[in-house]
Formats: C-alpha cells, structure tokens, sequence
C-alpha cells in the first residue's frame, strides 16, 4: 500500500465512465464561488431535504449544486425527479453511464464542479442555512488554500438531536474561540470531520489527485491529512450542518473492523511525518487502534459488540491526554 502523501492522479482513473449532464444549463449558473458537490445512490427518502437545505443557502455570492447520481442500472432515478422538480438553475445533474463506486463518484463531483471552492453534502445530511457564508467568511481570514473542518451536531432518521454542538463552549476562564489551525498532529490524533460542510479549494484537491479508494473505508481521513499536509487546515468550531446517523455502512460491524484497521495504516503513515519519538507517538497509536471500534459502535449506535476485542485498562488515559494537546489550542482567554 502506498503513502497516504502521494499524489498520484485518481480523477484520471475513471475517466473513461462517462457523467452525462442531465439536468442544468452552466450558463444559467455563471462564476459561482463555491460548488456543492451532492454525491447521491437511491436515497429518495432523505434527499429532498438535503437538497433542500443547500437550496435555501443565504449567501451573498453565487454558487452551484453538483449533483452526481451513481444509480447507472436505470433509465431514470428518483433522484433526477426531486432535481427537476425544484426547478432551480444553479443545480447541474449529472448520471454516471456506470457506478463508479462511492470515493470515485466524490472525485467525479470535485471533477464537474466549476467554483474555486468546494464542499460536500451528502444525500441525507443537511447545511445548516448559513453554513456557506460562514465558510467563505472565514476563507477570506485564512487565505486560499487551507482547507477548513467544521464541527456539526449529530442527528437521527426523525431528525431528533443525538448531539447538538453548541458554541461556544467553555472550559473554567477559557472561551472557545470560531477556529483555530489544525496540523496533521492534530490528524494523528483524530480525524475531526467527514468533508460536509468543510471547504477545500478545488485547484488543490486536484494537484493532491483527490480520493485514493484503496484506503477504503477512510479514503476522506487520509485525503483530508494529505490536504493538511500540502496546504495547511483550520477548524471552524461554528457547526455547518448536521450529520443524519442512518442505516449504511458506518453502522456494519464488518465496515466498522475495517476501519479500526485502515485508521490504523493512516495513522502510522503520518507519524512518519512527525518529528516525536515513536516510543511516544506508539502510545497513541496502538490505543487508538484498540479503543476505534468502541468508539465507532457508541457514535452509529451499534449495539451488537460481542465481536470486538476488548482494549486496555489505559488506553482511554492515553486517548485523553493526546486528546488535550491537540484540542485545547481552541480556546482562548480573550474572545
């Protein structure tokens, strides 16, 4: 397996699958800043909301909706009746002539999109109404090429709040402050988001060569600390949007394995990065590597664990401490 920094093309891996644009005229949607990319696969359920929810977006500057359906296996998808039905010009629909897989169809919207800037969402996740606007607010502060990580609330099938991520928070005379860097040791320590209601710029998501699947089911976690690596990264600790806790593969058991395995190979490949001794930065790793399954299992609310293997005494003393060195950096005396 190849380093998570490498930057090999895998847009051009596809390009032979054709993306047929059947929805949407690009020169109703002119210029726009920022593309939301809407990678959609037969959710007809929780679709119209999140379309909805990127619609309804209040901005002061153009953007368009990248709609990219990786149902091929049909003439027509429910999910081109919800486009049409809208009638908005700033959607461009688009069917792959085959499925391309899920990562591949991420890097086939980043591919169509047309603004300098991109984000995500999901076929059953929704942008909170100001969630662009505070992106490219905040893009203007840090420049264009950090990518941005937002912290999000957590939701159920009914909508219902798991979590809600209320800012800011606060830790005795300390206030949290709307973002702080985020450095690829902050990646060692933990992923902090799933690419909706992020901000990446296009021009270098392309130069990185985008998704690798091979890191199937992490590809998001290693693109994201290649992107850090390259460009640099914040945290806007104003949550974007919320992140809908359904049936799919984040709640199998078999899925949640593998990526206790490949968070793992991820984790390694940037501790070869960092300049702490191994004996150290082991520490965290292979606490991490015990404690992910658990963790995964109480975030998807999984409640089949009988085949997790149990991890140790310390590791969440472990988890805890590296936790603190890269978390609190977020909070300030001063506002």
């Amino acid at each position: 397996m190849k380093d998570i920094f490498d930057k090999t093309d895998h847009f051009k891996e596809r390009e032979n699958i054709l993306s047929h644009l059947l929805y949407g005229n690009p020169n109703d949607c002119p210029n726009p800043l920022v593309s939301v990319i809407m990678p959609v696969y037969n959710r007809p359920d929780t679709f119209p909301a999140s379309l909805a929810s990127v619609l309804n977006q209040q901005c002061d500057f153009p953007f368009e909706v990248v709609v990219v359906d990786n149902k091929a296996d049909v003439d027509r998808t429910e999910s081109q009746d919800i486009v049409e039905a809208t009638g908005a010009k700033n959607i461009m629909y688009y069917r792959n002539a085959e499925n391309i897989g899920m990562y591949d169809n991420w890097n086939r919207g980043i591919w169509l999109s047309r603004g300098k800037y991109y984000t995500y969402c999901h076929d059953d996740d929704i942008l909170l109404p100001g969630a662009l606007q505070r992106l490219i607010d905040l893009q203007k502060q840090i420049g264009e090429k950090k990518c941005i990580f937002s912290k999000y609330n957590m939701i159920d099938a009914e909508d219902n709040y798991i979590r809600k991520y209320e800012y800011p928070h606060k830790k005795g005379l300390l206030k949290e402050q709307d973002y702080y860097n985020y450095t690829l040791f902050d990646h060692f320590v933990g992923p902090i988001a799933v690419g909706v209601g992020c901000l990446f710029n296009r021009e270098c998501a392309l130069e990185i060569g985008g998704y690798d699947r091979e890191y199937y089911p992490c590809s998001d976690i290693a693109f994201q600390a290649r992107y850090t690596y390259y460009y640099g990264s914040v945290v806007n600790n104003i949550p974007t949007f919320n992140y809908r806790v359904s049936i799919n593969d984040s709640r199998n058991i078999d899925v949640i394995l593998k990526i206790q395995e490949m968070t793992c190979v991820v984790r390694k490949c940037i501790q070869r990065k960092l300049h702490f001794p191994d004996l150290i930065l082991n520490l965290h790793t292979n606490a991490m590597y015990r404690l992910t399954p658990w963790i995964m299992t109480d975030k998807f609310l999984v409640s089949d664990k009988t085949r997790l293997k149990p991890y140790r005494s310390y590791d969440p003393s472990v988890k805890k401490f590296f936790m603190s060195l890269s978390r609190n950096k977020g909070f300030s005396l001063f506002k």
